[in-house]
């Protein structure tokens, strides 16, 4: 689906941007919000599938694994193969399908079409950099019929998306100007038909300041619901946070009335490829991206991909999925479905102070009380966390009334916990369970201290 993955260089993260770190979501609710849950680590869990209809096994998989969104694919160049003549079949199935799973549909308006732009010299034979971008005259008119009719076909169930990557994709060479121009054009015509759907962009491939501050520029009339990041790296994730940090600064912040844009995370993952890029790294990477996305406040993460793309071990490109190419389960989905089971019920509710800004414990809860703790370690080698009440917990946006903010101070507030938590690279759930004297205890298993 993807030929090209956008390496970001290293930020490094300091415990202000770890402890400081808590977002705020616009006045009034978004529409993106409906179909997720922010806050909840699955609530918020997507992931990027390259197949249309036929695959009611994969997707009856997915939603037993405990994923929420499905991104995909409509291919214009797939379903217009006449000319005026658009052939639904596949994505018909597609979204049916999802929706019987109660799976919501992120559709991408996907790439051009070789009836109207020509095959552009050099380029790989991929639907996203074969043929010239539909940026003017016929071809340009002919892409917003396809997204009118796209409208009118699924309207208001499905999230849209307009393109993918048109950083690297989009023109030859690139034009990003063009682009905004584009994307504003195809956003409006899904509202006239469809004014009540959520639509997403551009799907940046990185975090491409000058382009992504252009489309937000753009968007003043606000016809796009979330800006969608691609956050690929080569190292740990967490240098996300920062990027997080300033992409809500200059890109998210508004103050006129109605919902500000959101800032998603519209796809990311790990291949394993050899090397480095081991099954247990991908394991625990993907499980932190979901974490270290929550905390950021960021509603939505599309991990990527659902199954591999070739059957070379050694194709980094090609071993993103969380199944391998015939279809057998990677150790990332098993951890992902373990962590979705642990925390289910509850919302991020902040971050417990911690000596070691490496070191990450985050509190999860319901009804006002945490409930469990997640803590892993970005260092070198393993470590632990000894908690001796009282703990300060910085608190998340979301929490609006801390449970007990003295002498903790604004913005924070009063955990009262004991224990260990033995961290490592991979994340874990600690429950915790109260004492007669209201002291939360960490329950760590046999198998989580020996580790």
């Amino acid at each position: 689906m993807h030929c090209f993955r956008h390496r970001m260089p290293a930020l490094l993260f300091s415990l202000a941007i770890l402890m400081g770190l808590s977002t705020a979501v616009g006045a009034a609710e978004n529409r993106l919000t409906r179909s997720v849950d922010p806050g909840s680590f699955a609530g918020g869990l997507g992931v990027n599938v390259n197949f249309s209809g036929g695959h009611r096994r994969d997707i009856e998989h997915i939603a037993a694994a405990g994923f929420r969104v499905v991104r995909a694919d409509l291919l214009w160049a797939d379903i217009e193969t006449e000319y005026g003549r658009y052939d639904w079949r596949g994505p018909d199935e597609l979204v049916r399908e999802l929706r019987e799973n109660h799976l919501v549909p992120l559709l991408i308006l996907a790439y051009s079409n070789p009836l109207y732009a020509p095959r552009v010299f050099g380029r790989p034979a991929s639907p996203s950099l074969a043929y010239a971008a539909p940026d003017k005259g016929r071809a340009r008119a002919a892409y917003m019929a396809f997204v009118r009719a796209a409208a009118r076909r699924y309207g208001n169930h499905v999230v849209w998306e307009v393109w993918n990557e048109p950083d690297q994709n989009f023109g030859a060479p690139i034009n990003l100007r063009s682009y905004v121009g584009f994307a504003q054009e195809a956003c409006h015509q899904l509202r006239g038909i469809a004014p009540d759907a959520t639509v997403i962009g551009p799907a940046a491939s990185g975090f491409e300041w000058p382009f992504l501050q252009d489309f937000v520029e753009a968007n003043r009339s606000r016809c796009f619901d979330a800006v969608s990041i691609h956050p690929y790296r080569d190292e740990a994730p967490e240098s996300v946070l920062g990027e997080w940090t300033r992409a809500r600064a200059s890109l998210a912040a508004c103050t006129a009335p109605g919902p500000c844009a959101e800032l998603i995370d519209g796809e990311w993952g790990y291949s394993v490829a050899g090397g480095q890029w081991t099954t247990q790294r991908q394991a625990a990477f993907d499980v932190r991206i979901r974490l270290l996305d929550v905390m950021a406040g960021v509603p939505l993460t599309i991990l990527y991909d659902w199954q591999n793309d070739g059957p070379n071990p050694a194709d980094k490109e090609a071993n993103f999925g969380l199944l391998d190419f015939h279809g057998a389960a990677k150790p990332a989905l098993g951890v992902l479905q373990s962590m979705i089971h642990a925390l289910s019920g509850l919302h991020y509710m902040g971050q417990v102070a911690t000596n070691r800004p490496e070191d990450l414990v985050l509190a999860f809860g319901a009804d006002g009380a945490v409930r469990k703790l997640v803590g892993w370690t970005a260092g070198k080698r393993d470590s632990a966390v000894t908690l001796a009440e009282p703990v300060c917990v910085n608190a998340a946006a979301a929490v609006t009334e801390p449970p007990a903010a003295e002498p903790c101070g604004p913005g924070k507030f009063q955990l009262r916990a004991q224990g260990t938590l033995p961290l490592s690279a991979a994340p874990a759930a600690f429950p915790l369970a109260s004492d007669a004297d209201g002291v939360a205890r960490v329950q760590v298993s046999q198998r989580q201290s020996s580790n």
